[in-house]
């Protein structure tokens, strides 16, 4: 097991608030949160300032449970991002798990956590303790993926997991549900004010001041309990001789409360102590040498320390003390007052921060400061360098909100940047004219042969994701005439689309050579997935040919390359126990068959949402042939889940269509099938409409006319599929189709 995190984790996110001296005992408070571990999800609701993330730290310092601590930031809206921080927090506090952050090579983002999200439940559901897991400030996440996989997550809970919630306001998740399932507890504003005598402890011990009963309970009543105005009021209250005529002063909504103690507070502090207070506000995390670097003055660790100890909103993020945080009300308030008193100069410190930051290897964090500086050039260098790192660890809407912030013509002149640009935006489905522009600006700035052929791959999966198969095919050729051939890897993906576009065209032989050219230059390149992404299709193409035991080898061999270090089968291991279950489905070993595309779709759908929907409908099949038509049509409506969900596709659910009218063959329906004869509309019709040749979907057209043959035998009317079937024979056995020949001849 490895509790370390990956070098791009920040750790200070995964540390928990340590205990502060002085805390107000709050036992009515930890009760609640201890019951809640009873349940599945406590909610610890309220605006800023009433304390929620201190009496969590409070609560699992003291707890006997382990805890997985993970506090949020904007940036955690990348479902990928935040997943790599669940599994760096979880693998720290001791869970053993092999989920790794997706690559969304094949599928929606969303299903791909939600995927991951469920090897994580099954890892939970076998750990020794039981674990919690704390999300603080939940209220940034602003991602419906995250907010659907996190509902996942709660509804597939185990007994030994509990998921803890701090935010700001109510998140979009099943609530009502919970409450009246009795699997909620909730804390909200109300229960987190302070009472009397709390507030009193607290007033005393921040102020050294004992106040009067009625002076409490006047504060009480003017901050209605809000804990962060009775800091500022407590803070406020040391340097006044009269604490009665403060208290009396005292009055107005929260808004005026803030701004008149923000300037009491800093009305109080050394000069110097305020402009530090002003400068650092821009830093959302401050260590000494940064400070120093944002203001231009020396002892900052110090002047972090004593602001530290004298309570004033400076929060320890480490056991150290070396990385702090503002209060993030504090927080706002100083940028305001900088921004009211000094706005010149915002920019030139964010500027500063962002130089320093680049130069002690924390780009993320300079290329926000840089673009808050609205210095694009130091921004568009900053991203250049780590643009590849970005989109390997698939935080793609990171990476496209900073290049949507720098203008555009800073990004047209940087072809590279813009290969980066084009393949983040075609895998976060956006508009195929969008990228194909950013491609032609990549071409006129840099026409070398790297960025040509990188440009013609990528048109190439945009074309195959349209249905667009000749044009696919044309830019795959482009792509492997100007890859060089040391580009292994581009080669290889570009050779397997290139075979992909046989196969739909009926091709079987010329496709069946690209698979394999391009399966031994993945080998070659190191890398298992362009491997097996051409091993995949190998199999199926000799399926086609009619080669059962030479696709089972192909399978078996792919099997031994998608194995980790220890023998275990990594998660693109499933494609290949997903076509061995079709196998031996064909071979009447059904309940082998069954446990083997069960276990390879347990795996796959981390990896592929598009491949899992195929091993779907040959568990439907499996079970079917079981004779239980009940786990058929359950399969077969998670396939169709899933192909509804592959929005990049246009033929999954045309496919998915037709597989379902093979079941009901299968289990009779004739009702079903005549509505899905009236509804049925030919491929080919679909394809014309769209202004797309027929010859280059052949695999598609051979599969649906063997449906509908199906479905008119099904429906007695033999003659019109005898009809259809003659001339699909007779192209079968003219390309060498020889498996889909002895279906016809069935």
């Amino acid at each position: 097991m490895n509790n370390s995190a990956p070098s791009h984790i920040l750790k200070t996110k995964l540390n928990p608030p340590l205990n502060r001296s002085g805390l107000v005992p709050r036992p009515r408070l930890i009760d609640t949160l201890n019951l809640g571990l009873e349940r599945k999800l406590t909610l610890v609701t309220a605006p800023a300032g009433y304390g929620k993330t201190t009496i969590l730290g409070h609560w699992i310092s003291n707890g006997d449970f382990t805890t997985t601590w993970l506090s949020l930031d904007e940036g955690d809206n990348d479902p990928a991002r935040f997943l790599a921080y669940v599994i760096a927090g979880l693998q720290r506090a001791g869970l053993e798990t092999t989920v790794e952050a997706f690559e969304p090579v094949g599928g929606p983002t969303s299903h791909l956590l939600e995927s991951s999200l469920t090897q994580l439940i099954n890892d939970i559901e076998t750990a020794s303790e039981p674990i919690q897991l704390i999300l603080d400030d939940y209220h940034l996440i602003k991602s419906e993926t995250i907010h659907n996989a996190l509902a996942y997550l709660i509804n597939h809970m185990p007994s030994t997991m509990h998921l803890t919630l701090a935010t700001r306001a109510d998140p979009p998740l099943p609530l009502a549900r919970l409450r009246a399932q009795g699997q909620l507890v909730e804390l909200r504003a109300a229960d987190l004010s302070f009472k009397h005598r709390e507030a009193a402890r607290f007033l005393a011990h921040l102020s050294g001041i004992m106040l009067s009963e009625e002076d409490v309970k006047a504060l009480i009543l003017k901050t209605e309990g809000w804990i962060a105005g009775l800091q500022l009021a407590a803070i406020s209250l040391r340097e006044h001789d009269d604490p009665e005529a403060f208290v009396k002063a005292f009055s107005g909504s929260h808004e005026y409360i803030v701004d008149y103690l923000t300037d009491e507070v800093l009305k109080g502090r050394p000069a110097e102590q305020r402009r530090f207070l002003l400068q650092t506000s821009i830093l959302d995390q401050l260590i000494g040498p940064l400070c120093d670097a944002v203001t231009g003055q020396s002892g900052s660790r110090a002047m972090l320390e004593s602001l530290a100890e004298a309570n004033l909103f400076v929060l320890p993020l480490d056991n150290i003390r070396e990385w702090y945080r503002y209060h993030a009300l504090f927080k706002d308030l100083l940028m305001q007052r900088l921004n009211q008193s000094e706005p010149e100069s915002v920019p030139y410190l964010h500027r500063r921060a962002s130089q320093w930051l680049e130069a002690n290897a924390l780009p993320a964090m300079a290329i926000d400061h840089a673009l808050q500086a609205e210095d694009y050039d130091q921004a568009v260098a900053v991203l250049e360098s780590i643009a590849e790192e970005t989109l390997i660890r698939t935080e793609l809407s990171i990476f496209l909100k900073w290049v949507k912030a720098i203008p555009y013509e800073l990004i047209r002149v940087r072809p590279q940047l813009c290969v980066f640009y084009a393949s983040a935006a075609l895998a976060s489905g956006a508009d195929p004219d969008t990228v194909l522009g950013i491609l032609d600006d990549a071409v006129a700035s840099r026409p070398d042969a790297n960025i040509l052929g990188e440009v013609a791959f990528i048109r190439s999966a945009l074309a195959m994701l349209q249905g667009d198969v000749k044009t696919s095919i044309t830019q795959s050729q482009k792509a492997l005439e100007v890859l060089p051939e040391d580009n292994l890897f581009l080669r290889s993906l570009g050779i397997s689309n290139l075979g992909m576009g046989y196969m739909l065209s009926g091709d079987v032989e010329a496709a069946s050579a690209m698979f394999t050219r391009a399966a031994e230059k993945g080998e070659k390149s190191g890398s298992y997935m362009s491997s097996l992404m051409a091993m995949r299709p190998l199999a199926e193409v000799t399926i086609l040919k009619g080669e059962l035991q030479e696709a089972w080898a192909v399978c078996e061999r792919g099997l031994r390359i998608a194995r980790g270090k220890g023998g275990k089968p990594l998660p693109v291991a499933g494609i290949m126990m997903g076509l061995q279950a079709a196998l031996l489905r064909e071979w009447n070993e059904l309940e082998r068959a069954r446990e083997l595309a069960e276990a390879g779709l347990e795996l796959e759908q981390r990896w592929s949402i598009l491949v899992a929907a195929d091993d779907y409908i040959t568990l439907a099949r499996v079970r079917q042939s079981q004779g239980d038509a009940r786990g058929a049509a359950e399969a077969m409506s998670k396939a169709s889940q899933m192909a509804a969900r592959a929005e990049s596709s246009r033929f999954a659910p045309i496919l998915i269509s037709l597989h379902q009218a093979r079941l009901w063959v299968l289990q009779g329906d004739r009702a079903a099938l005549e509505g899905w004869e009236q509804a049925h509309v030919p491929l080919d019709a679909r394809l014309n409409a769209r202004g797309l040749d027929p010859s280059f979907h052949q695999h598609q057209l051979e599969l649906e006319g063997l449906t509908v043959a199906r479905v008119w035998l099904a429906l007695d009317r033999a003659g019109e599929a005898l009809d259809l079937l003659h001339p699909l024979l007779k192209n079968a056995k003219e390309r060498r189709r020889f498996g889909s020949a002895v279906e016809i001849l069935m």
